[in-house]
């Protein structure tokens, strides 16, 4: 492989990384987005049963905070755990990034999470005499 190609293909490996980190980015951005609406709907029913209450609608009160309360604190766990995992699985992709390149530039890490999101691998740096 002369140096033109070998430029080239490092050129390849970054522009691929970076669009696997702008992919994991998102990723968390979104899981993000959907943490914020599941925490306005969790305030828009507290508001909403203490209306309930304020108005003695005791039925109703008791069906939002027993019932879709609950539901939305379940959801909200389970978005705080993919929110935990994505960022995690972005961190380790930086971490273990090539030593040459800047964090910003390379996502190749070894792990099997990193591998399967990032689905690259980058070759050997070792130099042939």
């Amino acid at each position: 492989m002369g140096s033109d190609d070998r430029l080239v293909y490092q050129c390849l490996i970054t522009f691929v990384a970076r669009q696997d980190l702008a992919a994991n980015w998102e990723r968390e951005r979104d899981e993000m987005k959907h943490l914020q609406n599941i925490k306005g709907e969790m305030d828009r029913v507290n508001l909403e049963i203490q209306n309930a209450e304020r108005d003695y609608d005791l039925n109703h009160a008791a069906e939002l905070k027993y019932g879709t309360l609950i539901q939305l604190q379940k959801q909200l766990q389970e978005a705080e755990t993919a929110l935990e995992a994505q960022v995690r699985l972005l961190r380790s992709c930086l971490k273990l990034q090539c030593p040459e390149q800047p964090a910003e530039l390379e996502c190749m890490a070894p792990s099997s999470s990193c591998r399967s999101s990032c689905a690259r691998r980058r070759p050997s740096s070792r130099r042939r005499s």
